[in-house]
């Protein structure tokens, strides 16, 4: 009989690209709550590989909100907020409502904080 390798890739998941939806969502699920936001819905990212880009949006008829945790090269890791909206004409306009340093889960956290509290005051 024959001995079988068995082998397993083994790939490290950083505690921010497993937490990144349930965080954001637990913060903004107001906007569907109060606000007739559809979501939170996650946008796939095209290559699903390093680097990488999580995206959430929340969105209703000409405006979104989109959430993104970028984790990229040379330390560039953040997450950021931006509000888009579309005019009668189709035109497309994204506003930064923040970026911020997310090398850690908490950083991550504390700018989803700080960000969803500009949300809310707007």
């Amino acid at each position: 009989m024959a001995a079988v390798l068995v082998t397993r890739q083994t790939w490290h998941v950083d505690i921010r690209v497993k937490t990144f939806v349930q965080e954001v969502a637990s913060r903004l699920d107001f906007l569907r709550a109060e606000h007739s936001f559809a979501g939170p819905e996650v946008v796939p990212d095209e290559t699903g590989v390093y680097p990488l880009l999580r995206r959430v949006r929340y969105e209703r008829a000409g405006l979104a909100f989109e959430i993104s945790l970028v984790l990229s090269y040379m330390g560039e890791e953040y997450v950021a907020m931006d509000v888009v909206s579309e005019d009668d004409s189709g035109q497309v306009c994204r506003t930064q409502i923040g970026s911020s340093t997310a090398h850690t889960g908490y950083q991550m956290r504390k700018a989803l904080d700080r960000q969803t509290e500009a949300v809310r005051r707007a």
